[in-house]
């Protein structure tokens, strides 16, 4: 396959999973998103959202691939703006290796691929077993690449973010060895603070000095928090990515400690 039909192909798959409403301006576009996750989740009953792990892992591998695109159109809606405004100038250009906290069939981890360069090795985490095993199709399929057309290093494996981060052989991150972490709609959705400190220790482990850690802020888990309990795990807020200018949740771009913003 040529470098020209592989991105010819991204493309493809990206825009087929679109909502027919793309032709909308986007902040339409986000509004016609919402109503179809309003109508699935509250009109339909379909509960998915909380705390309590096994709940949501449950509520994850029963979703079939159709629900799942209709409740994560918004989420991924925001990360086509959030995460390449997160990753700009952040990530070194050679031999980087990127995390995905909750990259699910592998939405996010396409964003970063694309903003990424072909040198990089990004490897997915999801506890659910089914979205992984679909994220892996698309691996299979050739569904990640560069703007450039280039192909990545993508992986995925099944663990969850509260537990010490492995690849997909198995075998421990080694410690200070990660460039940067992204984690799209699964800290502020899914974490209690309990639980983000555990989160927040890993990360203090993995991620190199100067590295950096974009994490969602959101309902169940608040800003003020998550930035308390980076500070005291060596982290230094930088940045706040919004999607849009009043976005009440922006993403959180830290730093470990030491480390100096990029130059532009």
């Amino acid at each position: 396959m040529t470098l020209k039909e592989i991105s010819s192909r991204t493309f493809a798959n990206h825009w087929k999973r679109k909502s027919p409403h793309d032709r909308f301006p986007p902040l339409t576009r986000l509004v016609v998103l919402k109503w179809r996750q309003f109508q699935v989740e509250t009109l339909g009953g379909y509960r998915f959202r909380g705390q309590e792990r096994d709940f949501v892992r449950r509520a994850y591998d029963g979703m079939g691939q159709d629900t799942f695109e209709v409740i994560n159109g918004a989420q991924e809606w925001l990360n086509w703006r959030q995460i390449p405004m997160a990753l700009r100038k952040r990530v070194p250009e050679e031999a980087a290796l990127v995390l995905d906290l909750g990259c699910g069939p592998g939405s996010s981890t396409r964003i970063l691929a694309w903003h990424g360069m072909p040198t990089w090795r990004i490897l997915g985490m999801d506890f659910s077993e089914d979205l992984i095993r679909q994220a892996r199709r698309s691996v299979e399929a050739g569904d990640f690449c560069t703007a450039s057309g280039k192909q990545p290093i993508v992986e995925f494996v099944v663990g969850s973010v509260l537990e010490p981060f492995h690849d997909a052989s198995g075998t421990l991150l080694a410690d200070h060895t990660v460039d940067y972490v992204n984690s799209s709609g699964i800290v502020g959705h899914h974490l209690s603070a309990e639980g983000f400190t555990s989160l927040a220790a890993e990360l203090r482990r993995v991620v190199k000095p100067h590295g950096f850690v974009a994490l969602d802020s959101g309902p169940h888990l608040k800003e003020a928090v998550i930035r308390r309990t980076m500070e005291r795990f060596g982290f230094v807020l930088r940045t706040k990515v919004r999607s849009v200018p009043l976005d009440p949740r922006p993403q959180l771009v830290f730093q470990s400690a030491g480390g100096q913003e990029p130059h532009a």
